[in-house]
């Protein structure tokens, strides 16, 4: 029986694993988890995406 697989997470996140993966360890290396810069440049791309 084939598996039926409505978003395939795994492929999209392979394609920006590098990103993501540096971009966690900026955060665990500055320790900046609340309202550090990196959630400021999340805040203002969603905001520029929903405009």
């Amino acid at each position: 029986m084939r598996k039926l697989q409505m978003v395939d997470l795994k492929s999209q996140y392979d394609k920006i694993k590098s990103t993501v993966d540096a971009s966690i360890q900026e955060v665990l290396d500055t320790t900046t988890y609340i309202n550090g810069p990196k959630v400021h440049e999340f805040q203002k791309n969603l905001e520029e995406y929903l405009g």
